[in-house]
């Protein structure tokens, strides 16, 4: 990582997060991280939020995905309606580790199981 690769980095976030802001429901925040990969990464976050509560924030982050399963599961379902597109035909469950959602076939393929 670069001085100048950091710089470019940060005048990126900075033109996402006023982007961002700009967009947000009153009383909604962001933290957008940045991280550099390799031998040399480095991070950083540019947010719309008080550091203490992006601190907090992310520590309550951390403990929820130190806690949730790796992987989701399948199963399949009867009697229920795509999320996606509403048909009742060839669902399956997709349980994720903070929601569950049906979905069919068709969906499943196009949303990449999301």
């Amino acid at each position: 990582m670069t001085r100048e690769s950091l710089e470019r980095a940060e005048q990126v976030a900075r033109e996402i997060g006023r982007e961002l802001k700009s967009r947000m429901p009153h009383g909604w925040g962001f933290i957008l991280w940045l991280e550099s990969f390799g031998r040399d990464g480095f991070a950083t976050y540019l947010s719309s939020i008080e550091r203490e509560t992006a601190i907090r924030s992310i520590k309550e982050w951390i403990v929820r995905m130190d806690t949730t399963p790796k992987t989701s599961e399948f199963v399949d379902a009867t009697d229920l309606d795509c999320w996606c597109c509403g048909t009742k035909t060839g669902l399956v469950t997709f349980r994720g580790p903070h929601r569950s959602v049906e979905l069919c076939q068709v969906c499943m393929r196009r949303n990449d199981g999301h």
